[in-house]
């Protein structure tokens, strides 16, 4: 027994079976629009990575704003950041990134980052010219400046402390860490060959 079906707009009748021959088809056709879509999704989301959060914060040098300066984020891995210090010691930290003429994106990815507090200026124009510090030189590097953060959400009020307090004993500590640290990771470069070496 065939069941008719009446389509109102042409008046036209139309057997079921005919109708039926052609779902499988339209089905199919729904289900990949369906599983493209789901794809792009998924592919956009995985391509997606950590958003930059912006951050900003003052810097106090024995519980005064320092001046001027640059403060230098540097993350385990990626690209480091930096901000300007401003005359009320305000910063607000930006990444200038490889694309775009090395255009300046404001905040940091989400993480851990050493910092660095550069404050200094030369008395001269030669290269043996006096430097005058507005920090104590063991704040402009990082691996001697003691000072980290852990990044993980929007911040305004980070503060860095900083201090002249034992600035000369503590210096020449930073020194002898930041030339021991340099050595052990030029001897890690130079032992990473040969490992790789023997691998093979």
């Amino acid at each position: 027994m065939i069941t008719e079906v009446r389509h109102i707009a042409s008046g036209a009748i139309e057997p079921q079976s005919s109708i039926n021959e052609r779902l499988p088809g339209a089905l199919r056709l729904c289900s990949t629009f369906v599983v493209c879509g789901f794809l792009l999704l998924v592919v956009n989301g995985c391509n997606r990575g950590p958003e930059r959060v912006p951050v900003a914060g003052q810097v106090l040098i024995d519980g005064k704003p320092l001046t001027t300066g640059t403060i230098r984020f540097v993350p385990e891995t990626g690209r480091p950041a930096s901000a300007r210090i401003e005359d009320d010691g305000s910063f607000r930290v930006s990444t200038k990134t490889l694309a775009g003429g090395g255009a300046e994106i404001p905040g940091l990815f989400p993480g851990s980052y050493r910092m660095a507090v550069m404050a200094s200026e030369s008395l001269g124009e030669s290269e043996n010219a006096e430097v005058h510090w507005f920090a104590p030189p063991r704040y402009a590097n990082f691996r001697t400046s003691g000072l980290e953060t852990n990044i993980q959400a929007p911040t305004e009020k980070l503060v860095l402390e900083l201090t002249w307090e034992g600035a000369e004993e503590t210096d020449q500590e930073s020194d002898e860490k930041a030339e021991t640290e340099e050595s052990s990771s030029a001897d890690k470069d130079r032992e990473t060959p040969r490992e790789e070496k023997s691998d093979g």
